[in-house]
């Protein structure tokens, strides 16, 4: 992803308009087009990968479908010898890195897919919250061995699936812990991407895996979106101000590492994510008194809002990479 940026950067800067298309051409391929190799390995990560997902999602609707024909112990045996086979391939076979990250990845599913079959079988809850916590227990240690940043989400979901059941299924709505463990995946998104990016500036990372860092960064934003919108129209005040406070964090520290770094893309979400609760305080101040007016009101400032916005992202596109395009 750096080096894609870098070289954006180098023929922007270098290319002058006298430039002809033989020479932007040379310049594009040499640093933005993939070339014959990157696409085989792109092929040899993107196969194997749609082959063990349809692996998984077969063992899933296989006992989905025959469910009621077939006996307990093979449901059981079934899954948790799948699961024996992929760690045998793992530990015992010489294919590459990846490969084996990949079927690592499908057997951690397939640990869910046996948590579930349990549940059903002895009616202990497949979507109890212990079931969840179970299943990232299980593959906690496989995440941690493998560093493979998909399990990584996978493990990341899990665990605020596992916060969001709890405080479903255990606290009452009106308690100070369910207000805590419903910005729970505000923090961990948030700290998950830092960390991160962390790693990656200290040179523990091969490299910047900019997808990671902006699903868990983008995470994170929306849910202090959510709790931001839930605190001004709720009715409890004494939830308001956490709420509010976490905002603030997670845009202030969102908007500053994207002006240092150059980040477009927080620079996109976040005054998107405040125009939003924005509107939400209007839409609360105004409730008694709503009519067409206030919602021409939010509409106008929806759409003169975004349109400033773009406007503003040319501008930055422009300064930092020497384009409007």
């Amino acid at each position: 992803m750096n080096h894609t940026k870098e070289s954006r950067k180098r023929i922007y800067a270098d290319i002058a308009p006298a430039s002809t298309w033989q020479e932007v051409d040379v310049r594009l391929r040499e640093g933005i087009y993939a070339d014959s190799s990157q696409w085989k390995r792109f092929l040899h990560l993107l196969l194997p990968a749609l082959g063990i997902s349809f692996v998984v999602s077969g063992v899933i609707f296989f006992f989905a479908y025959n469910w009621a024909e077939l006996d307990k112990f093979i449901k059981l045996g079934l899954i948790e010898g799948m699961i024996v086979i992929a760690i045998a391939l793992v530990l015992f076979t010489r294919w590459n890195l990846p490969v084996k990250q990949l079927i690592l990845t499908g057997a951690s599913f397939l640990v869910g897919a046996l948590f579930a079959v349990y549940g059903q079988i002895y009616q202990t809850g497949a979507n109890a919250y212990d079931f969840f916590l179970g299943w990232t227990a299980f593959v906690t240690l496989w995440a941690v061995a493998s560093g493979y940043l998909p399990l990584w989400l996978l493990w990341i979901g899990l665990v605020n699936a596992t916060i969001y059941l709890y405080r479903d299924q255990m606290t009452e709505p009106n308690e100070w812990q369910g207000f805590l463990l419903e910005s729970a995946h505000t923090v961990i998104c948030a700290i998950a991407a830092a960390v991160t990016e962390w790693l990656y500036c200290r040179g523990r990372l091969r490299s910047r895996s900019a997808w990671f860092i902006n699903t868990l960064a983008l995470a994170a934003i929306v849910s202090a979106t959510i709790n931001g919108i839930i605190g001004i129209m709720g009715d409890y005040y004494f939830y308001l101000s956490p709420s509010l406070l976490i905002v603030l964090i997670v845009f202030g520290s969102g908007l500053f590492y994207g002006l240092r770094k150059h980040q477009l893309f927080y620079m996109a979400t976040i005054p998107f994510c405040i125009m939003t609760l924005l509107g939400t305080l209007i839409l609360r101040t105004l409730d008694e008194r709503l009519d067409i007016g206030v919602i021409l009101l939010l509409g106008l400032m929806f759409i003169g809002g975004t349109t400033g916005l773009i406007f503003y992202l040319i501008g930055l596109k422009k300064k930092w990479y020497g384009t409007v395009e």
